[in-house]
């Protein structure tokens, strides 16, 4: 890409119908011819958790390839980059909608793994991305690790605790921290210094009172397809 090439991308916000809300992504559709210092340099440009570029696929198995970027590396996969990235493509017209359901090959770095995008009168409804199967790497255990997490998340550490559920390190195709918390809490901060241990890259929470899942009989009745060997997040 020489300095006059100029490169399309767009701004997602996803899990919001509200501009500005939401978790944003930025969306390069067209990425073949670019660089992988080219992909990094735009994506620390664009300085959001991740930018998402879109390629030619190298496998007949897949329709399109994702490769997924922080500002400062290039990550093997993520969950919302997906969902605003065949947003986008479907918003300028690289993928064809049918109604009620299109399936959607796309290849990353860990895996093909199928997209479902439900629409009705012309109009996304929701996109559904499946992942790679769960790992779980470890358990966060001695007390001065827990204090450490408590301090990161800005949070006492008995919100920790009293849930009696574990901090676990769990992996999709990219390791997190899964934090439990008793209540939504207001946190002032956050302190990032503090490392994650056993290999997670990012921290999440989850309350204990609104953590809300589906068996897997209750998918198939709402209409979801079985699929044993990864796990579905409908986004």
């Amino acid at each position: 890409m020489s300095d006059r090439t100029a490169v399309k991308f767009y701004q997602a916000d996803v899990f919001t119908d509200t501009v500005f809300g939401g978790n944003p992504v930025a969306v390069v559709p067209e990425a073949d011819g670019l660089s992988d210092v080219e992909m990094q340099k735009i994506a620390r440009e664009m300085n959001l958790s991740e930018t998402v570029f879109v390629l030619k696929p190298t496998t007949k198995a897949a329709q399109y390839r994702l490769r997924f970027f922080t500002p400062t590396q290039e990550i093997a996969f993520a969950g919302h980059p997906v969902v605003g990235a065949f947003y986008v493509l479907v918003h300028v017209g690289i993928v064809t909608l049918y109604e009620p359901l299109t399936r959607i090959y796309q290849e990353t770095h860990v895996g093909v793994f199928t997209v479902e995008i439900t629409a009705r009168e012309g109009r996304i409804r929701h996109i559904m991305m499946s992942q790679p199967a769960p790992e779980f790497l470890g358990v966060v255990e001695p007390l001065r690790d827990l204090f450490e997490v408590a301090k990161a998340v800005g949070v006492p550490k008995t919100t920790i605790t009293g849930t009696g559920l574990p901090v676990e390190i769990v992996s999709t195709g990219f390791p997190v921290m899964v934090v439990p918390v008793r209540t939504l809490v207001h946190r002032p901060h956050t302190d990032v210094r503090v490392p994650c241990r056993r290999g997670g890259r990012s921290r999440h929470g989850f309350c204990q009172r609104r953590a809300r899942c589906l068996s897997r009989e209750e998918w198939r009745r709402r209409g979801g397809a079985d699929d044993r060997d990864h796990l579905r997040a409908g986004l």
